[in-house]
This record gives structure tokens, C-alpha cells and sequence, in this order.
């Protein structure tokens, strides 16, 4: 049997969208996150997503677009519960040129209990942004180091295709130090930076991040074409629930 981590796992249910759309199962009613915005474009789009299980059988994370009570000061925003669930909510794009800069707000309303991120059994998190990457070049794949081809096949002969040469997340932990590295035990191509933790109250917290910068720092290399973007929320390792929102995703 085939295994890998939860970082992993994440990266290759992306890649089944980028590369097999059509072996995903329908999830209706197709969403629409009007605060996202895509490089190339200086207004927000409906960007279609699909919503898919970190591996075949795992209960999905409900995500739900809503419309706040503009009195209270909120736009439209992206709900996601998770009961004992893991599933990413996923963007397909043409590869294209990496994006130099990523904005976004989330609001962490529940976190899953007793998560850790460093341990494989119970690594959940209330929030994450995924970025997927291709190659830079055929010459960058023949110079991974040998544990990471491992990993790649096992990959391709789990998708009967290739999978993504590397996976950027930021995440929200428990147990981490913001700005902490974390790197997948499973596989160096996917890679974490903490940028969110435990709070005193329950408000919306805005990021900014570089991404070319930050892909430096976590793989000590500049990044390929972008080819994926995910949100994810999950709390099955944990058996417990997690719930996020999150608005105005931005990449330019």
C-alpha cells in the first residue's frame, strides 16, 4: 500500500484535478468565490472549484459561500465546517507564470482539538491556502534528490500522471511558531510556512505574503509555474470539527 502524509495527500488531490478532472466525483452545486483574484486580472472572478477528499472514502469538508449582513461589515464570504472531514477546495489553472504576491483573510471560529502539526496522526489545521507548482525545468526534476523521485513515482503510478514538482501551504497551526518552516515527512516537495496560531479573540486577520520569497525560503529555489490553488480545513485525524471563513484571496 501506498502511503503518504496529509501534506502529500493534499498535494496529489490537487493534482487530481489539475490533470483528471473528470474522475472527481460531482459535488453540486458548483461554488463561486467572487473575492478571488486571479493574476492577470485586476477585478475579482467566479472562479469554479471542486471540492474533493484528501483520499477516496474521506468525508468531505462542507464549504459554503455567504452573503454577510452588510450591517455588521462583512462582504460575501467562504464557510468551511469540518466534522471529522478533510477535503480541499480546489482552483484548476492553465499553468502560468508564478504570481509574485498572495492576499487573503480568514477567521478561525473552532479549531481541531489537540492537532499538531509535526505529527502524522493528528496533523489537522482551521485553515490553509495550498499553491501548486509544476517544473521549472525537465533538468530541475532530474536533479531531485533520490527520496523525492521516490515519492514522485509512487505518485505517478497512484495518478497514472505527473504529479505536482512542488506544494507551498500556509497554514494555521496550534504548535507552531509563526513564520516556522514545515516540511512534509513523507516528501520534501511539500512544504509549509506558519503564518497563524491560537488567538486571544476571534476576528478577521489579513495576510500578505511573498510568495516568490517565501518558495525561496522553503525549497531554496524560485518557484515554477503555478498550476493549483486549494483552501482546506480538516479535522479528521482528530475525529474532531474545525470551522474557517475566508475572503478576498488575492494573487498578482
Amino acid at each position: 500500500m501506498l502511503h503518504f502524509g496529509r501534506l502529500a495527500c493534499v498535494a496529489i488531490t490537487v493534482a487530481l484535478l489539475v490533470g483528471c478532472a473528470h474522475r472527481t466525483e460531482p459535488v453540486p452545486p458548483s461554488l463561486s468565490l467572487a473575492q478571488v483574484t486571479l493574476p492577470g486580472s485586476s477585478t475579482g472572478v467566479h472562479a469554479r472549484w471542486d471540492n474533493v477528499p484528501v483520499l477516496p472514502g474521506k468525508r468531505r469538508t462542507a464549504y459554503q459561500v455567504e452573503q454577510a449582513d452588510p450591517a455588521v461589515g462583512d462582504a460575501q464570504y467562504l464557510r468551511a465546517r469540518s466534522q471529522s472531514a478533510a477535503s480541499a477546495l480546489t482552483l484548476r489553472l492553465t499553468p502560468q507564470p508564478a504570481p509574485k504576491q498572495i492576499a487573503w483573510s480568514w477567521k478561525v471560529l473552532l479549531a481541531p482539538d489537540d492537532a499538531a502539526t509535526a505529527d502524522s496522526s493528528r496533523e489537522d489545521s482551521a485553515a490553509r491556502i495550498v499553491l501548486m507548482f509544476g517544473p521549472p525545468s525537465t533538468a530541475a526534476l532530474d536533479a531531485l534528490p533520490m527520496r523525492d523521485q521516490l515519492a514522485m513515482e509512487k505518485a505517478r503510478l497512484l495518478l497514472r500522471r505527473e504529479p505536482p514538482y512542488a506544494t507551498l501551504m500556509y497554514l494555521w497551526s496550534a504548535d507552531k511558531t509563526p513564520e516556522a518552516v514545515f516540511i512534509s515527512r513523507h516528501t520534501g516537495r511539500v512544504r509549509g510556512v506558519i503564518v497563524d496560531g491560537p488567538r486571544k479573540t476571534v476576528e478577521w486577520h489579513n495576510f500578505e505574503r511573498d510568495i516568490q520569497a517565501d518558495f525561496q525560503r522553503a525549497f531554496g529555489e524560485a518557484p515554477g509555474p503555478l498550476i493549483g490553488v486549494a483552501i482546506m480545513t480538516d479535522s479528521d485525524n482528530t475525529g474532531s470539527r474545525a470551522e474557517a471563513l475566508y475572503r478576498d484571496l488575492r494573487l498578482r
